[in-house]
């Protein structure tokens, strides 16, 4: 009775393989270029090392497969998951509604006011604005105010208050010169602008915009104050 004998793997199949299990396993072997196997061959690689890989899986994940690791019920890392430390999407995820332990609504606030209506002469005291500080963090606050006088000189300050108190660093100066019949050195309309930086814990805190030294010539045409809350540590970290 004659045997019947089946085709012989070609020696790049078997390279492929051997291949494929010791990269599985840990270790290296030279590839072997695709285009060596035929398309039968490249079925066989692709079933055996769909094998091998649940093999590995397996050994270390019990329950799971190669056609589930796109999406796992649990998983560290993965496209999609009902548990997951970290996932595009999850029914369930560590910090999938928040950025570094923070809820949206904690990551910036502003506040502000402005006008550009207001009474002329020298009516004009102070503009307010309150902000919610949601934890630690740092106000960028700044304020503007456009003034002009056509009759007499006018030296004055704007600054900056946080609680009633200056805020250091935040004084600025300003010479106004109304009078017209000097053709030298006419100034009658400046704009005073200033900024600070400030450190404040969680809270409500009201920001003030003020002017120092106004006379009652002066006229105020535009003011405005603005404060954005920006997250960090007290030393900026």
């Amino acid at each position: 009775m004659r045997r019947i004998k089946g085709a012989k793997p070609s020696p790049a199949l078997l390279v492929a393989v051997v291949a494929l299990v010791a990269a599985l396993g840990g270790g290296a072997v030279a590839g072997v270029a695709v285009t060596a196997l035929n398309k039968k061959e490249k079925k066989q690689v692709t079933k055996i090392s769909k094998k091998q890989a649940n093999r590995q899986i397996k050994r270390k994940e019990p329950g799971l497969d190669v056609n589930s690791a796109v999406r796992a019920e649990t998983a560290k890392d993965a496209d999609n998951a009902v548990n997951a430390q970290n996932a595009a999407t999850a029914a369930n995820a560590g910090d999938a509604d928040k950025l570094d332990g923070l809820d949206a609504s904690s990551l910036i606030r502003v506040a502000g006011d402005s006008s550009e209506d207001l009474e002329d002469g020298g009516v004009f005291d102070t503009l307010s604005a309150d902000i919610t500080a949601p934890r630690s963090g740092f106000l960028h606050i700044v304020g503007s105010v456009d003034l002009e006088n056509f009759s007499v000189g006018d030296t004055l300050k704007c600054e900056l208050r946080l609680a009633g108190a200056s805020v250091s660093g935040s004084v600025r100066e300003i010479d106004l010169d109304g009078d017209l019949t000097d053709d030298n050195d006419v100034n009658t309309q400046e704009v005073c602008a200033t900024n600070a930086v400030v450190a404040v814990g969680a809270g409500v805190h009201t920001v003030d915009l003020n002017l120092i030294g106004l006379v009652a010539t002066t006229d105020v045409d535009a003011v405005a104050l603005n404060v954005l809350f920006v997250p960090f540590g007290d030393t900026g970290d």
